[in-house]
């Protein structure tokens, strides 16, 4: 057997696959509330796993010894990964924990010589003992907890000793009383930065270009963002944590100085001749403009809508008010 899909309403037992070794991929089925015990245990050539966001819970050693396992896609359902449940996949490279997750079990890392990078969701309140120990390749590991609880010391047991913890700003007395004892811990600051419109931002030489990106910042060290609009676009609106400061901005730079908390920044690049309103950029506000943003809010928007152009009265949200104020505009123009 190599490629299984399993149909809905079918038992699915402990161990069902254990040492299927000739196994490559397996889709469990929609409304499967939890992945059963050693399922996948010991089956060394299965490379893809497919699971439905009805999933809560990954029992105990389900993929235990996937050996050639180097992606996994854990969906926003998952709210704990049981004992030694990836034991020694020694290919995964990467793992995304969804923003439901709040338990992580004993070994259930451990020995996942290929990982080099994992960031903590704030709904996660315990993770076992040497869940991620003999991690090798560990380079960097992204914790938000202003509160962080207590973990075993062998949690991160022979991780690489260049391996750095990142934490908030004025927290690492408590991590240290809470066991977190890594080789390196160190306090950064989350700068998010969101970009719409044609244009790029440049901060410590990293670009940002239309979409949405995290970097981490050292606490107290000044630093500059710069702003670089497209041929034929300008800057349309700045928010720095939701502040407009777009008359702080000198030759396309805004001046950060010696930040000490998380903030965001949020950019509009627009074409100078097109008006706010104008969501499908024809460079005229009219009743096409308000049955678009009313379709947008009823979440049916047009291929072509500008959701940017769409915050009227630029109060973070897309509503009614904003259907109104594009009536009110043409109204008046006519």
């Amino acid at each position: 057997v190599e490629n299984i899909t399993i149909p809905e309403n079918i038992q699915i037992r402990d161990y069902a696959f254990y040492n299927c070794s000739t196994l490559n991929s397996i889709e469990f089925p929609l409304g499967l509330s939890v992945i059963p015990k050693g399922i996948l245990k010991n089956c060394t050539n299965l490379s893809v796993v497919k699971i439905p966001n009805t999933v809560s819970i990954i029992d105990s050693e389900a993929l235990y010894g996937c050996e050639t396992l180097n992606y996994l896609s854990l969906p926003s359902s998952i709210e704990a990964i049981g004992d030694f449940a990836f034991y020694n996949c020694k290919q995964l490279l990467n793992i995304e924990f969804p923003a439901t997750l709040v338990a992580i079990g004993e070994g259930t890392f451990a020995d996942c010589t290929s990982l080099e990078s994992l960031k903590f969701p704030t709904s996660i309140t315990s993770i076992g003992a040497s869940a991620f120990a003999g991690c090798s390749r560990l380079q960097e590991l992204r914790a938000q907890w202003r509160e962080p609880f207590l973990i075993n010391e062998n949690t991160f047991n022979n991780v690489s000793s260049d391996c750095y913890l990142y934490i908030p700003i004025m927290c690492a007395s408590k991590y240290l009383n809470a066991g977190w004892n890594l080789p390196n811990l160190k306090e950064a600051g989350i700068l998010i930065v969101s970009a719409k419109g044609e244009g790029q931002i440049l901060y410590n030489e990293n670009i940002v270009r239309s979409q949405s990106k995290e970097f981490l910042f050292s606490p107290y060290k000044s630093f500059y963002i710069t702003f670089a609009p497209d041929e034929g676009y300008a800057i349309r609106k700045i928010k720095l944590n939701g502040e407009d400061v777009l008359d702080m901005v000198d030759e396309g730079k805004v001046f950060i100085e010696e930040p000490e908390e998380d903030f965001a920044v949020e950019i509009v690049f627009a074409d100078p001749e097109i008006e706010d309103g104008d969501v499908n950029s024809d460079y005229a506000v009219n009743t096409t403009d308000a049955i678009s943003i009313m379709s947008y809010i009823l979440k049916h928007a047009p291929s072509n809508f500008y959701d940017y152009l769409a915050d009227v009265n630029d109060d973070g949200v897309i509503n009614v008010t904003d259907v109104l104020l594009v009536v009110s505009y043409f109204l008046k123009t006519k």
